[in-house]
């Protein structure tokens, strides 16, 4: 097999691609992979457009009509430092009252969830110790 093949995807899966394609990439020589590592929003837009052959995101938009193969559970955690930790003995609710957080991206799958859940919890966190990775 010879030929480009076109990759769109965000900065979350940088650990899995790597590992679902090594067979591929050692059984087709002849391909080229172009990878784009961006985020969710340019991910949805280069496969509206049609700019790529395959994309890999943690949340699907239910708008588009395409094949889509699930590769595993996406699980999240919350991390503390073990200052933060070292709170353990209090609830979960004072541990997101308490500790700062650090928000992903807007966009971000995983910010849209944490929100969610912080929501739904009816959590009062730290808002003025944001720290946001672009």
């Amino acid at each position: 097999m010879v030929g480009k093949l076109k990759f769109s995807k965000v900065t979350t899966t940088k650990y899995a691609m790597p590992y679902m394609l090594s067979n591929f990439i050692g059984q087709n020589k002849g391909v080229d992979l172009i990878i784009d590592v961006t985020n969710k929003v340019q991910v949805i837009e280069s496969l509206e457009l049609n700019k790529v052959d395959f994309a890999m995101v943690s949340v699907v938009p239910k708008k588009l009509n395409f094949e889509r193969v699930e590769l595993m559970q996406n699980k999240l955690y919350l991390i503390a430092g073990k200052r933060g930790l070292n709170k353990a003995n209090l609830s979960e609710k004072k541990l997101f009252e308490q500790l700062p957080l650090i928000y992903r991206e807007m966009g971000s799958a995983t910010r849209v969830a944490m929100e969610q859940f912080i929501i739904k919890n009816k959590f009062d966190v730290r808002k003025k110790n944001r720290a946001y990775f672009l």
